[in-house]
């Protein structure tokens, strides 16, 4: 229950409209006359934040939702600004890793889909050409900005090639273990 701090009418959910048609004032008018009022019921309240997750959580929130990402992606995209800021901001990046772990339905989304698109663009020769070039450009970036990590990964590469099997892998690449028992 609220109650109005002017005349005392009291009511389950809000005095929103009570206050507007009854006392001729707005709520912000309200909250400055008295600061500690309150104007929402807690029952009300619950009620509300259970509605808008409900709706958040739609189907057509979640289409919507996405539209209005690609939409922005696809209009900043150009921008060099923009684009450095999204990928390249390691804050950025740290927070939008931290959501998406946190998010089950999302990994495993991404997990299946970029499986399946993988596996069937890594079979296009131009595909794997276009990614081994973009790795290695990454690859040549990530070593500029970061020259104190250097040993680190040189140390762990040597590590690497001492072990035959993995000395082996780095070669030819990974065999899935079915060729390993058929001896290819």
């Amino acid at each position: 229950m609220v109650k109005c701090q002017i005349c005392g009418y009291e009511k389950e959910s809000s005095l929103v409209v009570h206050i507007n048609k009854k006392h001729n004032i707005n709520i912000e008018r309200y909250k400055e006359k008295f600061p500690e009022a309150e104007i929402f019921s807690e029952k009300y309240l619950k009620n509300v934040r259970e509605q808008v997750i409900k709706h958040n959580k739609s189907e057509k929130m979640r289409q919507k939702s996405k539209e209005t990402i690609t939409k922005y992606n696809e209009n900043n995209r150009k921008d060099p600004e923009w684009y450095y800021k999204w990928n390249r901001n390691p804050e950025l990046i740290k927070k939008r890793m931290e959501t998406r772990s946190k998010n089950e339905e999302w990994s495993k989304h991404l997990s299946e889909n970029t499986t399946k698109r993988n596996n069937k663009n890594w079979k296009n020769p131009e595909y794997r050409e276009k990614m081994s070039k973009m790795k290695t450009d990454q690859l040549k970036q990530w070593w500029k900005d970061h020259p104190e990590r250097k040993e680190d990964f040189r140390q762990l590469i040597l590590n690497l090639w001492k072990d035959p099997i993995k000395s082996k892998n780095m070669l030819n690449g990974p065999r899935r273990f079915c060729y390993a028992q058929d001896g290819v």
